[in-house]
């Protein structure tokens, strides 16, 4: 199902009462990487190569790089961007 489709059958339901205020949809951009100040431990480097992960989103390098700082970091991005492995390594 189409999103504009999607939204109508939103708005057409009996209980649909102006919950939806804005709609944007943003374009799509090229990704961003980053290399990680001070890489990997090794072991977790060998569980990259296993899974085909050959570098780090931006986002992700900068998240570790402040906590490895001792700085609280909270992770912000869209869906399927990689949050949880910010929090998993």
């Amino acid at each position: 199902m189409d999103f504009a489709r999607f939204l109508t059958q939103i708005r057409s339901q009996y209980d649909y009462g102006g919950q939806i205020s804005h709609v944007e949809t943003i374009p799509p951009r090229e990704a961003r990487f980053s290399e990680l100040e001070g890489g990997l431990h090794p072991r977790l480097s060998g569980v990259f190569d296993r899974l085909g992960i050959e570098r780090l989103y931006t986002h992700q390098a900068d998240a570790i790089g402040a906590l490895r700082q001792g700085e609280h970091v909270t992770v912000v991005t869209s869906t399927a961007s990689g949050k949880t492995l910010c929090y998993q390594l």
